[in-house]
């Protein structure tokens, strides 16, 4: 294979990069469509789940160590301030919504419990942790413009 003089040959490390972050990508893709199979088709995918979880883990971990100090700074910096954002958008909203989940919470007691308590523990889950992200990646996405 031949090198055109005009094209800069990537580094080993950029490839590595490129390739963490493809299968950060398909593995994450793998999961939500396992998480859209569970609910739409009557199957446990519970064991599947977990294991795509736990191999898009190990390419994130892959992709972060591919990283220098200047980019790992950066997104330390976009998860603080971007992560602080979101979880105070997380708390405004479990404070308005208190009022109203409190007194349905004594009137759901009478419907299948479990159900009520997953539906309530999916919901608080994705309460905490998708404002915070969201505000990671809008963080992260500002630096990135404006070091560009």
């Amino acid at each position: 294979m031949t090198q055109l003089a005009d094209t800069p040959r990537r580094s080993l490390r950029e490839r590595r990069k490129n390739l963490f972050t493809l299968l950060t990508c398909v593995f994450a893709l793998l999961y939500l469509a396992s998480v859209f199979a569970d609910v739409f088709v009557d199957a446990n995918l519970f064991w599947l789940s977990a294991a795509i979880v736990v191999a898009m883990t190990a390419s994130t971990f892959g992709w972060g160590r591919t990283l220098d100090e200047a980019q790992l700074k950066a997104h330390y910096q976009a998860w603080f301030w971007g992560g602080s954002v979101g979880l105070m958008v997380s708390s405004l909203i479990f404070l308005a919504l208190l009022p109203t989940m409190m007194s349905s919470g004594s009137a759901a007691l009478g419907d299948d419990i479990a159900d009520v308590a997953t539906t309530s523990f999916t919901a608080g889950f994705v309460l905490a942790i998708l404002p915070a992200t969201l505000g990671y990646l809008v963080w992260w996405a500002v630096l990135w413009m404006r070091n560009r």
